[in-house]
C-alpha cells in the first residue's frame, strides 16, 4: 500500500486529505458453493481510497470515495461513496448524520440457489444487487481522557 496526505502530518489531528493505493490478495472460504461453483478462492485485487476528514471543536466532516477491482476480471469492481457529519451539541455529546452509496459489481460470494423471504428479511443470505444506499442518524457521548482520540492515522 502507498498513501499520500496532502496536508502536513503535524495537522493530521485536525485535517486530512489522503489518497491511498493498495494491491494485494484476498482469500475467501465460503460457507456454501457460490454461483461461480467455488467453495474457496484467492484473488488479486487493487483498491484506491480518497478520504477528506476535518475535525474541529464544533464537530467533524468526512467524505470518502473508494474503488476496488479484481485483476482477473476488470468488470468485477465496486465503487463506494460515504459522507458523514458529526455536530457537537455540548462537551462530549454529538449528533451524527451519514450517507453512503455503492455501485456493486463484485459479488463473487453469492451462494447458489434461491433465497427464502425469511433469509432476505433477516439478512442471512446475500442476494444479487447492483447498488446499495444507506442513511443513518445517531447520537454519541464521549468521556474520559482528552488524549483518548489521539491515534496514528498513517497506514
Amino acid at each position: 500500500a502507498v498513501e499520500y496526505n496532502f496536508f502536513p502530518y503535524r495537522e493530521s489531528a485536525t485535517k486530512e486529505f489522503t489518497v491511498a493505493y493498495y494491491v494485494g490478495s484476498l482469500h475467501n472460504q465460503y460457507l456454501e458453493e457460490t454461483i461461480y461453483n467455488r467453495n474457496s478462492e484467492t484473488r488479486m485485487l487493487q483498491s484506491v481510497n480518497i478520504n477528506y476528514d476535518v475535525r474541529q471543536p464544533w464537530g467533524r466532516i468526512e467524505a470518502e470515495v473508494e474503488g476496488s477491482q479484481y485483476f482477473f476480471d476488470l468488470e468485477k469492481y465496486r465503487l463506494d461513496f460515504e459522507t458523514a457529519l458529526s455536530l457537537r451539541v455540548f462537551k462530549g455529546f454529538f449528533v451524527s448524520f451519514s450517507a453512503d452509496a455503492a455501485v456493486v459489481r463484485d459479488q463473487l460470494y453469492l451462494p447458489k440457489g434461491d433465497a427464502s423471504l425469511e433469509e432476505i428479511l433477516l439478512e442471512r443470505r446475500a442476494i444479487s444487487t447492483d447498488y446499495e444506499l444507506g442513511f443513518s442518524v445517531g447520537v454519541s457521548y464521549t468521556f474520559g481522557s482528552i488524549y483518548n482520540s489521539v491515534v496514528n492515522t498513517r497506514l
